[in-house]
């Protein structure tokens, strides 16, 4: 038997494929690659023939994504050598088999990139950083815009670019400037307006003694920026050009020979741990989607960072709200305020305290010796930068605020945008609470920001898509039925591949678990609206899980003696749930659920009585018996208040209480 030929792939750059020695001319068109491509980068796993369908044709129905995968997986098998031993499935799945004889050049950049994280020594990480953009021979499938592919795309392009600007880095250290020179050359060609690749560029120059090479370098630097951005280079830029063109490297240095020693040096104590001439915050994330509405939130928070006295920002809302995207519109409008720019640090991940300074430091470019302490290293990295440092998703790390106290401390002109489930409970805190879209009762257009972003969400899934007044009236129902969330209109309007608007609305009628959305680029939180309340249900201490479900027995507002007569609420652990986005303080000082944590708060109450979880008086029945004695006896109070000194109090009490006074006669 011959032995199997290697499939040689890559997707950097023109797509391309080579069996053996021979190139494969049989996959050409733009379908068969996308294919190839999606069950390359998600081979770890089979994928529903279903979620290969839907994402490959987001605009047909199910049945006509189904039968055009057919019809491609047939043209790959005419096309595509030997296609059964790289492509393995059954009736619901495919998988591409790593089993079988291939290569590709995006694994083997991402096995290269691992290498660098666990290299030992310098000589190690300059090899595995050299076969790493050695692989990158453009961007991932340039031609290529689908959905799916494009936050991909900008993912290993920034890891590209991470990787050139860290070799440069270590090509310095060693003397060897004209290598340095080579990749940042390269960077520059893939991302020509950033400074800090500029500033080391002119760096190198200094240290080969090439000062022509200094002028060149920021020359090109003020034309790319006038002409993309109307902007002239900063003023950290326009200051370590004109240090650099004063610097003269020792004779000895010249041309090859470290001339570090030589260069202005940083503070001594700091010296040895951190190299603040790595100082490159990372740009900030893209959003998938364009930014809609929240003009008037986005005027006034911008009006607080203005305000001298607002150091720290806490933008705070439930999980879907829209907080972080918020947050990166804000802080993409701050670029030109702050000095030395914004950073964005995405905290979701982080396991313990421990990690938050590493990951500030990672979202500021700078890596910090292990051991050393790094609290204090990053305090002195940032007590001379004016920055706008963006902390996201802080709400699992709130326990552990130190760290941004004395930031604030120590480096006056940093201020903190932080977007998490709850209040820090800090003196210097500012707060800015977030809520869902307004969604109007009646008359709705196409113009009001919740049903723009349905729209505009539905359409990436079903591009000519235009709504008559049925569908727009259906489209406010799932609106309102979310309460104006914007992940909940997001995931409502993914459906719309397949569904009408008044088929969603009869399917979330049925179930909110209807409302799911399985993408690689969104966190596991972001999936479903059950995984977002999941997530914050397990932040709570199991007292205010309790406290939280029994709550759940109210319908609409309820005042604060009726929380803690029939929920046993006291006002601390009342407003620990205001705090944490789960309860709303309403004017008139009521309080209320959202009506999405109401049917899931409910859910856990059922599940605590007869679940087997809890006890007898935290259960349903419990619950319910205290909250028809109340509200009946209040209404007793109330009629008797009628007849007395107090007619119109009383009757706009049970004005307020109407509709918990109908639930209570349905329990009695």
């Amino acid at each position: 038997m011959s032995q199997a030929r290697t499939l040689h792939i890559r997707l950097f750059g023109e797509f391309s494929l080579t069996y053996g020695d021979e190139p494969v001319t049989g996959v050409k068109s733009d379908r068969p690659q996308s294919l190839l491509a999606f069950l390359l980068l998600y081979r770890s796993a089979p994928q529903s023939r279903q979620r290969i369908a839907f994402t490959l044709w987001p605009d047909t129905s199910e049945a006509n994504a189904r039968g055009s995968l057919r019809n491609l997986l047939f043209l790959l098998r005419q096309g595509l050598p030997d296609v059964d031993t790289f492509i393995v499935g059954d009736s619901s799945s495919l998988q591409w088999s790593n089993d079988a004889p291939y290569t590709l050049d995006v694994a083997d950049f991402e096995h290269a990139l691992a290498q660098v994280r666990s290299a030992t020594d310098q000589a190690e990480q300059r090899y595995w950083l050299e076969r790493a953009v050695d692989q990158y021979s453009g961007d991932l499938l340039p031609g290529n815009y689908d959905d799916w592919v494009i936050p991909i795309r900008e993912e290993l392009r920034q890891n590209y670019l991470d990787a050139l600007y860290r070799l440069s880095g270590l090509l310095e250290e060693e003397g060897d400037y004209r290598a340095a020179i080579r990749y940042l050359q390269r960077q520059l060609q893939v991302d020509p307006l950033d400074e800090a690749a500029y500033v080391r560029l002119m760096r190198a120059h200094a240290l080969s003694g090439d000062r022509a090479g200094i002028r060149r370098v920021y020359q090109t630097c003020v034309n790319a920026l006038r002409r993309e951005l109307d902007v002239d280079p900063s003023p950290s830029t326009q200051a370590a050009y004109e240090q650099l063109l004063r610097f003269e490297p020792p004779a000895a240095a010249l041309p090859e020979a470290p001339a570090r020693a030589a260069m202005p040096a940083l503070p001594e104590p700091l010296a040895p741990h951190i190299d603040e001439r790595l100082w490159r915050p990372r740009p900030l994330p893209v959003p998938a989607a364009p930014f809609i509405g929240r003009e008037a939130e986005m005027a006034q928070i911008a009006e607080r960072l203005s305000d001298p006295d607002c150091r720290l920002l806490t933008l705070v809302g439930p999980g879907g709200v829209g907080k972080t995207r918020l947050a990166l519109q804000v802080a993409a409008g701050h670029r030109a305020v702050f000095q030395d720019g914004v950073a964005y640090a995405s905290l979701a991940a982080l396991a313990n305290a421990d990690e938050l300074a590493p990951a500030i430091a990672d979202a500021l470019g700078v890596a910090l010796t292990s051991g050393a302490d790094m609290h204090e290293l990053l305090f002195r990295l940032l007590r001379s930068k004016q920055l706008l440092l963006v902390l996201d998703n802080f709400e699992h790390l709130v326990e552990e605020v130190d760290l941004l106290v004395n930031l604030l401390r120590t480096a006056p002109q940093v201020k903190l945008l932080v977007t998490s489930r709850q209040r820090l409970d800090l003196l210097e805190e500012w707060v800015y609470e977030l809520q869902g879209f307004a969604v109007p009762e009646s008359g709705a257009t196409p113009k009001d920001s919740a049903v723009d972003l349905f729209l505009q969400s539905a359409r990436r899934v079903r591009q000519n898509f235009e709504p008559d007044g049925e569908d727009i009236q259906s489209i406010v129902s799932i609106c309102q039925m979310v309460g104006g969330l914007p992940l909940g209109i997001e995931l409502a309007a993914s459906w719309m591949r397949m569904l009408s608007p008044a088929d969603i609305v009869r399917e979330m009628e049925r179930t909110l678990d209807f409302l799911t959305l399985n993408r690689r680029n969104l966190p596991e939180r972001h999936r479903s609206l059950r995984a977002v309340f999941d997530h914050s249900w397990r932040l709570l201490s199991t007292t205010e899980q309790q406290l939280l479900s029994r709550l759940a027995v109210f319908r609409g507002d309820f005042s604060r003696e009726a929380a803690e007569q029939v929920a046993g609420a006291t006002l601390p652990m009342l407003l620990s749930l205001v705090d944490k986005s789960l309860v709303r303080l309403r004017e008139g000082g009521r309080y209320g659920l959202h009506q999405l944590v109401h049917q899931f708060a409910r859910e856990k109450l059922m599940e605590q009585s007869y679940g087997g979880a809890g006890r007898p008086e935290d259960g349903m029945e419990a619950t319910h018996r205290r909250y028809a004695e109340h509200f009946l006896s209040l209404a007793e109070a109330a009629l008797a208040a009628m007849r007395g000194t107090d007619p119109v109090g009383s009757l706009d009490q049970l004005r307020a209480e109407h509709d918990n006074l109908r639930g209570a006669l349905s329990w009695t």
